[in-house]
């Protein structure tokens, strides 16, 4: 038989080890969404030049201002903590 101490660090591994889980979970998912953000980028800027093989100026390239997609550091240091308040 477990004593109450010995049940609650049992519980709080368990909880440990499903917020691992939770954790690498996202960290997929974030990896996906930054892949979709450069290829939605990429083909905008594609349509973008087809619109301007009829029109002198300024490439497509150059006017694109969205910038880079957040890097897994950047979305560390903006992610919450302290029950949902910025880090940052």
């Amino acid at each position: 038989m477990r004593t109450p101490s010995e049940e609650a660090l049992l519980n709080l591994a368990t909880a440990l080890e499903d917020l691992k889980d939770l954790v690498s979970a996202l960290d997929v998912k974030i990896h996906n969404l930054q892949a979709e953000i450069r290829s939605l980028r990429a083909e905008r800027i594609h349509q973008e030049k087809i619109c301007d093989s009829a029109v002198v100026g300024e490439p497509a390239a150059q006017r694109d201002t969205d910038g880079p997609v957040p890097s897994d550091i950047e979305l560390k240091a903006t992610s919450t903590d302290n029950g949902g308040t910025s880090s940052k």
